[in-house]
């Protein structure tokens, strides 16, 4: 690839970045992204807050989903008002706080499923590795493919009403 295309790439993928309707698109992913992952995790930890002993694995589980819960429901009021001025915050924190919440998350599903049967813990990381993956490559392939927007279209804020 030459350097003239590399560039013409970059600035596509700018382009994208900042089409605000493509912001809002990702917003409401992420939104529920964040409320799937809260709804999951209370149906995952419970067995363990009402069972008498817990081993090591699901200590970690129940430690993972005490920090991942509050990070997430704050991710999702921060991502209501995101959606609310149609754009992204751009802000440290909340960067930190979707790495850490998501991340949290996705160890107290694998311990969950470690406390289980180990392999089975084993599978749920090479799992999430495979899922990234695939998000990524079906993500690429369609904006790769997208025709451009037609005037006729209006970016929906996401919002009912």
């Amino acid at each position: 690839m030459d350097e003239g295309e590399r560039d013409r790439i970059a600035r596509a993928w700018k382009e994208r970045i900042e089409d605000p309707a493509q912001q809002v698109e990702w917003l409401r992913q992420d939104r529920l992204g964040y409320v799937g992952l809260m709804g999951a995790g209370l149906f995952w930890v419970e067995p363990f807050l009402t069972s008498g002993s817990v081993d090591g694995a699901a200590k970690v589980c129940i430690v993972a989903w005490a920090l991942a819960f509050p990070l997430l429901a704050a991710l999702v009021l921060v991502t209501e008002q995101e959606l609310f001025r149609g754009r992204w915050g751009r802000s440290f924190a909340v960067s930190v706080g979707k790495s850490v919440g998501q991340g949290a998350a996705f160890v107290g599903f694998v311990a969950g499923f470690w406390h289980v049967w180990w392999p089975a813990g084993a599978i749920a990381v090479a799992a999430g590795a495979l899922a990234i993956g695939l998000h990524s490559a079906g993500y690429v392939r369609l904006e790769e493919d997208r025709a451009p927007p037609t005037a006729d279209v209006a970016p929906d804020s996401g919002r009912d009403g």
